[in-house]
């Protein structure tokens, strides 16, 4: 039997090909934060009371993020910062292609000022960031609903 070895190499090279690419693109999955932002609550897995100002009195807030992209299990965290000062590192479960997750923060009343939740990858890298503002309700400073249109 005489095989021709041109024929035999193409029918390999269209067999592998879509195998490596496959595996390539596994190798390359990465996480998209599709949506982050913080709210006074999470209702039937949604965000409410989303700003980017919120008074002293708030109490807790949530940190939601929407995750794309991981087809494996993985983790994020969210990194709570007031200015520069780390205020909690809430490590989290992706499970799959489309995730949804928050973390929570309870603000004390003198914690004013600027902050930022950093959305972190299992690896140490930042994905995204959301900068916001506590302000302190005995000032003149007014809470804006930055998030209406």
């Amino acid at each position: 039997m005489y095989l021709n070895i041109n024929i035999v190499k193409k029918f390999l090279l269209v067999l592998f090909i879509p195998i490596v690419a496959l595996i390539d693109l596994k190798a390359q999955s990465i996480l998209k934060i599709e949506r982050i932002v913080v709210s006074t609550g999470v209702e039937n897995r949604q965000p409410v009371g989303e700003s980017d100002t919120f008074a002293d009195s708030v109490g807790t807030l949530f940190c939601y993020t929407e995750i794309r992209g991981m087809g494996d299990s993985t983790t994020v965290s969210h990194v709570w910062y007031h200015g520069e000062n780390r205020r909690a590192d809430v490590k989290l479960n992706v499970r799959g292609y489309r995730w949804r997750t928050w973390s929570t923060k309870v603000i004390q009343k003198d914690w004013t000022g600027d902050w930022r939740v950093d959305i972190v990858s299992a690896d140490g890298k930042i994905l995204k960031s959301k900068r916001f503002r506590i302000i302190d309700t005995n000032s003149n400073e007014v809470a804006i609903d930055t998030t209406s249109n």
